[in-house]
């Protein structure tokens, strides 16, 4: 029987200053979706090349915990928070008891939440922001909760830097997830509790 040889293109691993995280997204129960543009330069020209694909492997902490920084921004402007904004008020002077109410409440809320991506789009000096996630109802079910596109060069929200630094802190852990196979320990309660 006479051998076949298969041959795979393997592509150098590219330079995290040459790419542009355009997706990143968790799987519904583990593993994530990450999209990039890598740009690169091809006979003087710099030309823009596509990466991505869906991996099952877990994700590491680090990157998780970047997706869960991202839940008070994204309660925000959906406008999940606007009790709690109206009790802190100065003008409706709320006793320890309502503040400590609402503080539950929004604990509640943080604890229901999930983002479960990001999809960038512009250029670093314009960047804009799409945090995309779900809401667990009080029947169990979950409801898809996006934001809107936030544009991360002026201060609308206010926490627009913050958002910037996570955005920073996501490509070097979708990096370290995608090209140098960090990956997760396997934990299904985590994703239950989401």
């Amino acid at each position: 029987m006479e051998a076949s040889i298969i041959t795979t293109y393997i592509m150098d691993k590219p330079k995290i200053e040459n790419l542009f995280l355009k997706t990143a997204k968790k799987g519904k129960v583990y593993g994530m979706e990450i999209k990039w543009y890598n740009y690169v330069e091809y006979d003087g020209e710099i030309n823009n090349e596509k990466i991505g694909r869906e991996t099952p492997k877990e994700i590491h902490k680090e990157l998780d915990q970047l997706f869960k920084d991202l839940k008070p921004s994204l309660i925000e402007v959906i406008r999940m928070n606007t009790y709690k904004v109206m009790v802190e008020s100065e003008n409706f002077a709320a006793s320890k008891q309502q503040k400590d109410a609402i503080d539950k409440c929004y604990a509640q809320v943080l604890q229901e939440i999930s983002v479960t991506g990001v999809n960038l789009n512009g250029t670093e000096e314009d960047l804009r922001i799409v945090i995309t996630g779900t809401i667990r109802a009080h029947t169990g079910q979950k409801i898809a909760v996006n934001s809107p596109n936030i544009q991360l060069n002026n201060d609308f929200y206010g926490f627009e830097e913050n958002i910037k630094e996570i955005v920073k802190q996501l490509k070097i852990e979708c990096y370290r997830y995608y090209f140098d196979e960090i990956k997760g320990q396997l934990n299904l309660s985590d994703h239950e509790a989401e």
